[in-house]
């Protein structure tokens, strides 16, 4: 799964997590092509041209 959130949603997170489950929590950059317009679409056509 990849998605964004914003800080404010963290902080929200952050002050709902009462047992304190969380203990962390990391973002990752990544660059991906899906190589199947079944599997994966942005609505753009050949966006890998």
């Amino acid at each position: 799964f990849s998605n964004i959130i914003a800080k404010a949603d963290i902080k929200l997170l952050a002050d709902s997590d009462e047992q304190e489950v969380v203990r962390e929590v990391h973002e990752f950059y990544a660059d991906y092509l899906a190589i199947n317009p079944h599997l994966f679409s942005l609505g753009i056509p050949a966006c890998s041209q």
